[in-house]
């Protein structure tokens, strides 16, 4: 008897699209776009790399690395350094400052500096030197960022560009 009114109570609930209204596509398409960002973990790919990589290129193969100046504290910590900010004007000015306050080592970036200061950005890609400044390694990722360590010279003629 209980085994009956179980049966029927099944059949008639079965198939649940059966009763469906308005709500239920809304829940589904709702509940599926969850989907992406349960799986974003698995397969993103770390923005923030190449700025490790560059710390630790750093502190591993520059000796004497009193700062690096960058607009994000990244590089430096993982440098093992202190951190300080890029200063505002052309490039033979940046570096001048940066020779003045002891800093050591300028990173450009693509991402970040090219909108912290668009000044910096033709030393992503230049191949003259600039007076002051000292390119010791270019670094690149999956994504095409490209990034350049400079290392500042302690004495600089003049702010040149």
């Amino acid at each position: 008897l209980g085994l009956t009114s179980l049966g029927d109570r099944i059949t008639t609930a079965w198939p649940p699209w059966g009763r469906l209204n308005a709500f239920h596509p809304v829940l589904v398409i709702c509940c599926l776009s969850l989907l992406p960002y349960t799986l974003r973990p698995l397969y993103r790919v770390d923005q923030n790399d190449i700025y490790k990589r560059a710390g630790l290129w750093i502190g591993a193969n520059q000796p004497q690395v009193s700062g690096v100046a960058f607009p994000k504290p990244w590089i430096a910590h993982y440098a093992g350094t202190n951190g300080s900010p890029v200063p505002v004007g052309p490039p033979g000015a940046v570096a001048l400052e940066l020779a003045r306050t002891g800093t050591t080592h300028l990173v450009v970036d693509s991402r970040i500096v090219s909108s912290y200061r668009p000044e910096l950005v033709p030393l992503l890609y230049a191949s003259t030197p600039v007076n002051g400044l000292e390119s010791v390694t270019r670094l690149t990722d999956s994504l095409g960022q490209v990034l350049r360590v400079f290392r500042v010279k302690p004495t600089v003629d003049g702010p040149g560009e």
